[in-house]
């Protein structure tokens, strides 16, 4: 993925090194950016909350340690307006946020340093995160609790974080009820088709498909055996 564009002006305010801040001004069209004049010239627009950071003043020495100062804000601003613009998608754990602005091409030191600064702030909530993920994935695809927690930590979501959220969305049911609702479903469709599989066509195909879904085998026996479908039962 390309590296995301420089901020404006980060080359000249990383080359222009010399002199003092001989004045502070904004510019004409917005009043929230302004520029820094050295040597007569231009050497960086910011906004005005970056002046108050860096807490810049008219005669302070343009050095290159004010120079790094500078080019460091700029580009953990580009982060955070990044990160911003995702977070207003849809929401994100640390971890997966960190990630998605290292794929985008910000530096990881940058991108940890934002994402702590705004989980701190509150735009983050690990566990209503999590709880959003599990659900998701709970809905479009209901599966046992050690299944759904596994699914929701490839979505870098934290371990601990994952099983309060299995937790959570499984709050009223059970492995063995989610089981047998999918077995259920699976039994009233298969009795749908003009040809209904066998019982033992049927046994495998459920038992084989609650096995995918992380469930274990005494879950599926009983369900199986619920369901009519258990080895005891006559073929049909």
């Amino acid at each position: 993925m390309p590296s995301p564009d420089p901020p404006e002006d980060a080359d000249e305010s990383a080359g222009s090194v010399g002199g003092s801040i001989e004045q502070l001004r904004a510019t004409d069209e917005d009043p929230n950016q302004w520029e820094v004049i050295v040597a007569g010239k231009v050497v960086v627009t910011l906004p005005r909350n970056a002046i108050e950071d860096l807490e810049l003043y008219e005669s302070m020495p343009w050095t290159e340690s004010i120079s790094a100062d500078v080019a460091a804000w700029q580009r953990r601003d580009a982060v955070r307006r990044s990160a911003l613009e995702r977070l207003g998608r849809r929401s994100y754990s640390h971890r997966e946020l960190t990630e998605r602005l290292v794929e985008q091409g910000h530096d990881g030191g940058d991108a940890k340093t934002v994402v702590d600064e705004l989980a701190d702030m509150g735009w983050l909530d690990e566990r209503l995160h999590a709880i959003s993920v599990a659900r998701r994935v709970f809905e479009r695809s209901p599966c046992s609790r050690s299944m759904l927690i596994k699914r929701v930590v490839q979505k870098s979501v934290d371990r601990e974080q994952a099983e309060h959220a299995a937790d959570e969305v499984m709050a009223d049911q059970g492995d063995g009820d989610v089981a047998e609702s999918i077995a259920r479903s699976m039994v009233h469709q298969a009795h749908q088709h003009f040809r209904t599989p066998s019982a033992a066509t049927l046994r495998r195909r459920v038992g084989s498909a609650l096995a995918r879904r992380g469930f274990d085998e005494d879950t599926i026996r009983a369900v199986l055996d619920v369901c009519g479908l258990g080895e005891e039962h006559p073929e049909s």
